[in-house]
């Protein structure tokens, strides 16, 4: 079983950065972040069954300001 965890393009901070290849940006110091889509994620482990895939978003405070963080989170497991 595999257990998939990453931010997804609706994060607060996709778009922030020099964007190094799509949907991938590098923010100061240098810290490079890929955003997934639900299609780039089943892509990804196309070779294994998918048990669940959800996007899981919640509020943040930062600076006094409310942010969402979101992430992808899936489920798969091998065929067979």
């Amino acid at each position: 079983t595999l257990f998939f965890s990453d931010f997804s393009l609706n994060d607060f901070r996709f778009g922030k950065g020099n964007e190094t290849e799509p949907a991938t940006f590098r923010r100061n110091p240098g810290i490079i972040t890929h955003y997934f889509s639900q299609e780039e994620v089943i892509d990804l482990f196309s070779k294994f069954d998918q048990i669940s895939i959800s996007i899981h978003q919640w509020p943040m405070r930062v600076l006094g300001n409310t942010l969402v963080r979101s992430e992808i989170q899936a489920i798969f497991t091998r065929y067979g």
